[in-house]
């Protein structure tokens, strides 16, 4: 797609209207092609960044991010409510498996267990029950992994971050 400043009819108009004004072709020529250029380029932005009203039916997807810190690595857990997703990196290659427990009297459940074949891997099928409890409260899961391969299991708790 060419813009209508690179476009010969507009350097033939240009050149139509220098010569009609008295001007040689090569005195207006570079402002008016700057301001041509100009235009259509704010024009252009003003209708790519205005935004669209809001309905109350657009109101947005709740969505959080979570790190599951260790001292060797660091992983990110990312959790959509509808639909229900998770998403998670722990950074570090190859992938790491990880465990989702829930805690609840005292007792661990897993409610999820991911072996992904990348470094990040996203569960677009997880329990919506399982999203809405990880969005209201994290702190009653924690990620069983291993930060290093071969290296201990271990059970990290999920660290908020400020949600987008």
């Amino acid at each position: 797609m060419s813009l209508p400043c690179r476009n010969g009819h507009w350097n033939e108009k240009r050149n139509q209207a220098s010569v009609a004004s008295g001007a040689g072709a090569g005195y207006l020529a570079p402002m008016g092609r700057r301001y041509t250029c100009t235009v259509v380029l704010l024009t252009a932005l003003a209708s790519c960044t205005s935004s669209a009203s809001l309905s109350p039916s657009d109101e947005a997807i709740p969505y959080a991010r979570y790190y599951f810190i260790e001292p060797t690595d660091t992983g990110v857990l990312e959790v959509w409510a509808g639909p229900a997703i998770v998403c998670y990196s722990t950074q570090s290659y190859p992938a790491r498996p990880i465990d989702l427990i829930a805690k609840a009297d005292g007792a661990s459940n897993r409610v999820a267990s991911y072996e992904p074949s990348r470094t990040e891997y996203c569960d677009r099928a997880v329990d919506e029950e399982v999203a809405a409890a990880l969005l209201s409260d994290p702190t009653s899961f924690v990620i069983r992994w291993s930060p290093q391969a071969g290296g201990p299991v271990v059970m990290t708790p999920l660290t908020p971050t400020s949600s987008t």
